[in-house]
């Protein structure tokens, strides 16, 4: 539960950043946000263990198995 709350800050403070830095340019938010989540992605995941980042991962994943 504390990784899913640290993920979604982490998700919800990169987005803001985005936003703050790129105030009156909408297009380029988008871009940058998912710049910064996968820099962020790259730097938490990259010294985690493979069960645990399989662990991970199944929850992104798992919405697609419920909607089709």
């Amino acid at each position: 539960m504390k990784t899913i709350l640290l993920n979604s800050s982490l998700g919800i403070l990169a987005y803001l950043i985005s936003g703050v830095l790129l105030y009156g340019y909408h297009s380029l938010v988008l871009p940058l946000f998912l710049l910064i989540i996968g820099v962020l992605g790259y730097v938490l995941l990259r010294n985690q263990d493979k069960i645990e980042l399989q662990k991970g991962c199944f929850g992104f994943t798992l919405p697609y198995y419920y909607c089709c």
